[in-house]
């Protein structure tokens, strides 16, 4: 079986475009949907479960406070299938069958990350024995999955291909476009906005183990045109990084791979 495994916050304005596809695929596979929604206030929960009525108890919901790691972590807990799918809920999957050839052709037994032709647009597939028994995703807002492909690549069990347009695309949110934009979509206030970007810095750095140089040239975004604003996330991230309490990448990969070898 495959289980589809989704964490989603506040995002009733995609959910509906988000499972078009899905249901598409769903009803030629033998296949579960697993949604952890991080306690969302704008009636996320409501919109996925009305999907119940077709799906029945092939659709998993669950509520908790977590961040995205944290979430997926869940989602793959409660999963029941051999074959995990992690997908965003604010990405339109229009060919998720051709995805799913190409990840299992290309790696049956990898973790396969694919990359769409739009900036952002993400799906990373794999055997749900890695994530059960090699990786959990760390307790991370952002570089999450980075995390993931780090352990999958010191294993040798990471291939990456990139997609076609059509694959995959952003689905465009009803929102106010002012802040249809990075963590703005996330973000409540300005100090909450601030707070999430920190995390974000420190995360990338934990993850890559970057320089500042490495750091502004590679993660900075439109938002951060400016020396002092990069300098400033990028030093109270590194300070929050050394703070992380999660085992390196190549450190995990390395106590996986006798094991791996074993099996």
């Amino acid at each position: 079986m495959i289980s589809i495994c989704v964490t989603v916050y506040n995002s009733a304005d995609t959910i509906d475009s988000f499972m078009k596809p899905i249901l598409d695929f769903m009803e030629h596979e033998d296949s579960e949907i697993i949604f952890t929604d991080n306690l969302s206030n704008d009636g996320t929960g409501d919109k996925i479960l009305q999907f119940r009525k077709i799906l029945g108890e092939r659709l998993v919901f669950k509520q908790a406070r977590c961040n995205r790691g944290e979430g997926r972590n869940l989602a793959i807990k409660l999963s029941k299938g051999d074959y995990i799918m992690n997908l965003d809920s604010d990405i339109y999957y229009g060919e998720l069958n051709k995805m799913l050839i190409t990840a299992h052709n290309i790696g049956p037994n990898d973790i396969v990350c694919i990359r769409g032709a739009f900036p952002g647009t993400i799906a990373t597939f794999g055997p749900a024995d890695f994530y059960k028994g090699v990786a959990n995703y760390p307790p991370f807002n952002y570089a999450e999955d980075r995390y993931i492909w780090k352990i999958a690549k010191n294993m040798g069990r990471l291939k990456e291909i990139t997609s076609s347009e059509d694959w995959m695309k952003p689905i465009e949110r009803n929102i106010n476009p002012n802040l249809n934009n990075g963590e703005k979509r996330y973000s409540q206030s300005k100090r909450e906005l601030w707070k999430r970007r920190i995390e974000n810095s420190s995360h990338i750095i934990f993850v890559e183990k970057c320089g500042f140089r490495f750091y502004r040239k590679n993660f900075t975004d439109g938002s951060l045109k400016t020396l002092p604003y990069a300098l400033f996330l990028y030093t109270t991230g590194y300070i929050k990084s050394k703070r992380i309490m999660v085992e390196p990448a190549d450190q995990v990969a390395k106590i996986a791979k006798p094991k791996n070898k074993e099996a």
